[in-house]
């Protein structure tokens, strides 16, 4: 929760604590809990909760950070497990499946390793810079596990109570659009940031598309929206058609408006504040991406895409 708080208010005790601090000494907490070796192992609804928040932290938190990481990411290990009837469920407030958090996870790792060598001190792109065999190794293998992740029957949250049928067919049909969101936004960090690919790929432009067409299975204005920040920037900074960014730009806008006004009923204040201040840095750093065409790297200090 300090991590969470740092994110949307640096500096709130007047003392200036990184987020990715609170987030590393949370994470040795967790680590040093011999009984969570399991997600599932949680029982009580508040540890559950607090693993599950730590677990989107953690895995956004490097995903949205630059330079090689101090740490080993907890989901590169098998600390967290998920358990077998929750691998293929996809979590409402990860709005992703345990079984893609552990490869979104060795994605971040790797993409978090591979930039000590392809950005400059500056964030520019080193265009000499090719990854090394064995990291392309890795890499291949990862791919091997997006493509089995891809391929899952996945199942309906069981934190989520919908009224009507209605209401559930919408649920079934936002929830995949998220996995599948989540699923696009790590191809394109394995593309770009571990394989070296260029943003005009075709790899990296059929990600943005099928994020870009997640978006449209998503509801406007509605508490799955929220989850859609951290695939729409990734998508964002790659997209090259106007059209795409005009889409995304707009998203970005009513997740915005959404996080201020009619979500609330669904989150806890912090959450808010937290979307909130996510999307506004995202949408900032967006429109200098577009307006200069430099990578987003160049303009990050410390926010969070999540």
């Amino acid at each position: 929760m300090l991590a969470s708080l740092e994110i949307i208010a640096p500096g709130t005790f007047g003392v200036e604590i990184p987020w990715q601090d609170h987030l590393n000494t949370a994470r040795r907490m967790i680590i040093s809990r011999a009984e969570s070796r399991g997600i599932d192992n949680q029982r009580d609804k508040v540890s559950h909760f607090l693993i599950r928040w730590f677990a989107y932290l953690d895995v956004l938190g490097n995903f949205s950070s630059v330079g090689p990481s101090k740490h080993n990411i907890v989901f590169s290990g098998d600390l967290y497990d998920f358990g077998k009837e929750n691998e293929f469920s996809i979590d409402c407030l990860l709005g992703f499946s345990g079984f893609l958090a552990g490869i979104l996870a060795k994605i971040a790792d790797l993409a978090r390793h591979c930039d000590q060598g392809r950005l400059t001190d500056k964030g520019e792109i080193n265009q000499a810079w090719k990854p090394p065999p064995q990291i392309v190794k890795v890499a291949e293998k990862v791919k091997e596990d997006l493509a089995r992740a891809n391929t899952q029957n996945y199942t309906h949250c069981p934190h989520r109570h919908s009224s009507t049928q209605q209401e559930i067919a919408w649920d079934s049909v936002e929830m995949a659009a998220l996995n599948q969101a989540f699923h696009w936004a790590g191809t394109i960090h394995l593309n770009r940031r571990v394989l070296g690919l260029p943003q005009d790929s075709e790899e990296v432009q059929k990600a943005v598309c099928e994020i870009v067409g997640s978006m449209y299975k998503v509801r406007k204005g509605g508490s799955a929206e929220a989850c859609l920040i951290f695939p729409m920037f990734t998508a964002g900074c790659e997209a090259r058609e106007e059209s795409q960014r005009d889409v995304i730009f707009a998203r970005i806008g009513s997740v915005e408006e959404s996080g201020m006004t009619q979500v609330r009923p669904f989150f806890p204040s912090l959450l808010l504040s937290l979307i909130v201040s996510e999307v506004q840095e995202a949408r900032r750093i967006l429109e200098r991406v577009w307006a200069t065409g430099k990578p987003w790297e160049m303009f990050v200090h410390g926010e969070f895409f999540g």
